[in-house]
Order: structure tokens, then sequence, then C-alpha cells
């Protein structure tokens, strides 16, 4: 993971006004995008470095980062981090985030993906159903649907 990126973004992120929709948009979908083009380095570095303030803002799109990269081992890292942070992740109610998280990755690798897409509209199924098949996940006999 682009750690300076990642940093540069939240910084960015947080001088958004709340009501600037397609600027928050844009920038959570950059933020996503540098969470998922190194999930490896993503899930070490929430084992060791991510902040509480950090977490917090990763909490407003656990679902989207995982419709695009279903690794459970980034929800075991954001668990971690939640167990870390009890206090903030009470607070913010982000444990509801998180079970929604992963019960869209156990909904991906059972490939229902009319439930998928209706979380996630802009999620890819061909997309996922080739991440499962690197994964060793995809059952080929499981209906493509989906687009």
């Amino acid at each position: 993971m682009d750690i300076r990126k990642f940093k540069e973004l939240i910084a960015k992120r947080e001088k958004i006004h709340p009501e600037d929709y397609l600027t928050i948009e844009h920038c959570d979908k950059e933020l996503i995008d540098v969470l998922c083009e190194d999930m490896p380095g993503t899930i070490k570095y929430l084992y060791s470095e991510c902040t509480v303030e950090e977490f917090l803002w990763l909490s407003e799109f656990f679902e989207e980062t995982v419709a695009r990269v279903p690794d459970m081992g980034y929800v075991d890292g954001l668990r971690y981090l939640a167990q870390k942070y009890p206090k903030e992740t009470k607070e913010y109610r982000v444990e509801y985030f998180l079970n929604s998280a992963q019960y869209l990755i156990e909904e991906i690798e059972a490939q229902n993906w009319p439930l998928v897409k209706e979380v996630v509209p802009e999620a890819s199924v061909p997309a996922l159903r080739e991440w499962l098949r690197s994964h060793g996940k995809l059952n080929e006999n499981q209906p493509q649907g989906g687009a």
C-alpha cells in the first residue's frame, strides 16, 4: 500500500465540506483504489500502523473495499483495530459496518450476485468472479448472473 498517498488522501478527505458529495465520492474512490491495489500491504498496515482516526475513516467504505477485493484478511485486520480502539468502535458503531463487510464477503464467496449488486451497485461481478477464481474460491457451477 502506498502509505504516503493514503495519508494524503485522508488529510484531503478531512478538509472536504460534508455536503460536497461529488468531491467526497471522488476522494473515497481514490482511497479505495489505494487500499485495493496492494491488499497484503494494506492488511499489514492495519496491524502495524493504522491510527484510530484512519480506522474511523476506513469505516466509511468497508463494503466498497471488500466489493473490490473480498479478502477476509482485511476484515480480520479491521476487527483487530476494533479491539485495539474499543471506545471509538462503540461510539461510532463500527461493529455494524464490520459485520456488514464480512457478510458481503460471504455473499460474494457464495456468488449471490443479486444481493452483492444491491449492497454495492458499482461492484463488478466479472472482476469478483476473477478474484474468486484466482484465489481458488470460484464455484464454476454457480450461474454467472449480474453485470
